[in-house]
């Protein structure tokens, strides 16, 4: 019997690549949040910033030739610190109000 309910739904025991990306997005975007403004933007707010995270921190990390890896984790690593380079400027430019609940 399997442990969890959802093992008989993938073959190799893992969710889907397209979960899997969504979450390093979602999850990207809530670290940085919670890294520069000390709690994440909502659940289409911390995935939005992922995205642009994910673009930033891939361009500017190749440019500079850092790789942590090519796993979850790296790719987390990666989009979260495009993330922080996207919401650093407005951060210190004083965006008043932006972001704010």
């Amino acid at each position: 019997m399997p442990l969890l309910a959802l093992d008989g739904l993938f073959a190799d025991g893992q969710p889907p690549a397209r979960s899997r990306g969504r979450a390093v997005l979602f999850i990207a975007g809530w670290l940085a949040g919670k890294i520069i403004r000390g709690n994440g933007f909502g659940l289409v707010g911390d995935a939005a910033i992922g995205i642009v995270g994910a673009l930033i921190g891939d361009w500017l990390l190749h440019r500079l030739g850092v790789h942590f890896g090519s796993g979850i984790i790296g790719l987390v690593i990666n989009a979260t610190i495009g993330a922080i380079v996207l919401l650093l400027p407005l951060r210190l430019m004083g965006a008043s109000g932006w972001g704010s609940r």
